[in-house]
């Protein structure tokens, strides 16, 4: 039975890693003068410098309204659950299915944390159900992610890694029909041979 929880706990410690997103360091470098005439309307939307010189930089100058980078949303919501379906042999040791499910709303950051993503985004975690006490594992107060975004509908997803300073691809989500972005994992918790059941990992993001 110990061994059970040790495959379950150790599997949903990989799964939460999702979950338990933090922040690493980042900076943005100074503004400096380019010596370069102003040009008639902002030139680069991504630049963070005032190419026109009408002390309104990047996005927040109407002349770039319409580039894809001023597009990317300034908050959404999120919401991450884990999911445990015990299989039957493990529900005669007393194993039962549970949940862990927890919303957010992540804001962007003004320095993202993600140095190889175009954006990161950073928000508290309430709980909305956890059943699951045989997880002993503490569970996060937050969470962060950084983003690549592809397309309008397509985006890559980041997350900090436990044991270093390095960002790991979470995974890739299309826009669906119902406006949300969707990544779904799967995994069998497996002990020695043992079929103890499924841990599903479900991240929803909506702008």
């Amino acid at each position: 039975m110990e061994g059970i929880l040790r495959a379950l706990c150790k599997s949903f410690a990989a799964s939460a890693v999702m979950l338990n997103l933090l922040s690493c360091g980042g900076s943005v470098a100074p503004e400096e003068d380019s010596g370069l005439d102003p040009v008639s309307a902002e030139a680069i939307c991504n630049d963070q410098i005032d190419n026109d010189q009408d002390g309104q930089t990047d996005c927040e100058d109407s002349d770039c309204a319409s580039a894809f980078e001023c597009t990317w949303p300034d908050e959404f919501q999120h919401t991450a659950g884990v999911y445990f379906d015990a299989s039957s042999a493990a529900e005669l040791l007393g194993y039962d299915d549970c949940e862990i499910v927890a919303d957010a709303v992540l804001k962007s950051d003004d320095i993202s944390a993600c140095t190889i993503c175009d954006r990161s985004y950073s928000g508290a975690l309430t709980y909305s159900s956890d059943d699951c006490d045989m997880i002993e594992d503490d569970r996060p107060g937050s969470v962060t992610y950084g983003l690549i975004f592809l397309s309008e509908t397509e985006r890559v997803y980041y997350g900090a890694e436990t044991d270093g300073p390095g960002w790991a691809e979470v995974g890739r989500a299309t826009l669906a029909p119902d406006g949300a972005y969707t990544i779904t994992t799967e995994e069998n918790v497996d002990v020695e041979g043992f079929d103890a059941g499924d841990l599903t990992v479900e991240l929803i993001f909506r702008d």
